[in-house]
């Protein structure tokens, strides 16, 4: 990027209709590293809401003598958006990143900064796809913690890129589900069509209190029920020697 273009990007100007009128976004967390996915996720909202997405992944073409004006007009378009995107991912770094990239275009400013950071990215989504994997509801604790906290590692994963749809997250949670679920598994597959994950929690806090009230009783009578039945068992089976013919 030509230095004379200054590395801060021009105050938007309403009555002109301004490009970048979502700079905000980006202006509210700078680029620091660990925040990168988080970064560039608004980033490219805001690009493609201005239809300025492309520079991101494509270089400026070139032209020559021979190019006809279509190409030299797209030449300069794209040499214009790159020039404001560059400015814009500049601007909303900090301070010691935009050193580093004080004069470079924004494609390449992409490709550095995936080499930078996007490797650790990666291996935090390796680690909460593990953890997601893991999690299992045990007996007893509450599913709605256990709900809560499926959707938060399906959350951090969207943050990093990787987005599970609907089907597939509600089948790993009711994968994480203890065999006192197995009735309602059975029910909800036959019967629930398309849901929410907030729909299935509401679903699954009924199913927990209908659990818990056939448990509750269970536990109490089944030692008086035991022991009943075996102090008959034991007047039946030991002999006495009193038996009469």
């Amino acid at each position: 990027m030509s230095s004379e273009n200054g590395v801060n990007p021009p105050a938007p100007n309403p009555s002109h209709n301004s490009s970048f009128s979502l700079l905000s976004v980006l202006g509210r967390e700078r680029l620091t590293g660990p925040n990168y996915m988080d970064w560039m996720r608004n980033l490219r909202f805001t690009l493609r809401y201005e239809n300025k997405e492309y520079v991101l992944d494509e270089q400026i073409p070139t032209i020559n003598d021979n190019s006809t004006q279509d190409e030299i007009e797209a030449h300069q378009k794209h040499y214009d958006d790159a020039n404001k995107v560059s400015c814009i991912m500049a601007s909303s770094m900090s301070p010691e990143l935009q050193k580093t990239f004080e004069f470079t275009w924004a494609y390449e400013m992409n490709q550095q900064l995936k080499e930078m950071f996007q490797a650790k990215a990666s291996k935090e989504r390796l680690d909460v796809v593990k953890s997601l994997m893991a999690c299992k509801l045990k007996p007893g604790a509450s599913i709605c913690a256990f709900v809560l906290e499926m959707k938060g590692y399906f959350d951090r994963l969207e943050s990093l890129n990787m987005v599970f749809d609907a089907e597939l997250s509600i089948n790993i949670i009711l994968s994480g589900l203890p065999a006192d679920y197995n009735q309602f598994v059975l029910s909800y597959q036959m019967n629930e069509k398309e849901t929410s994950i907030m729909k299935l929690h509401s679903l699954l806090q009924t199913s927990e209190q209908g659990i818990k009230k056939i448990d509750v009783p269970s536990i109490l009578a089944a030692p008086v029920l035991t022991v009943g039945h075996n102090a008959k068992k034991k007047r039946l089976l030991i002999p006495t020697g009193k038996e009469r013919p």
